[in-house]
């Protein structure tokens, strides 16, 4: 388990150590979800993106992909 220190400042905030950040597969531009559990415990979860989640799943799904049924759908409105 990745351990570091860190201080809670007035505002509230904290700086993760980069160590347990990049044990835990968080990086930059990563949303995550923070809540309590337990006395003196939280919890920081990368949360996962939908889009990635669900975006290789609709692969096949138009011939030429998604840039050949836009292409194709332009080309029917002109």
């Amino acid at each position: 388990m990745a351990k570091g220190r860190t201080r809670v400042t007035s505002k509230n905030q904290v700086t993760i150590p980069i160590d347990a950040l990049r044990k835990a597969g968080i990086a930059p531009d990563d949303v995550v979800s923070v809540y309590a559990d337990g006395e003196g415990r939280i919890v920081v979860e990368r949360m996962e993106s939908l889009i990635e989640r669900y975006a290789q799943k609709l692969s096949g799904t138009w011939p030429g992909g998604v840039e050949g049924f836009l292409a194709e759908r332009k080309r029917a409105w002109e």
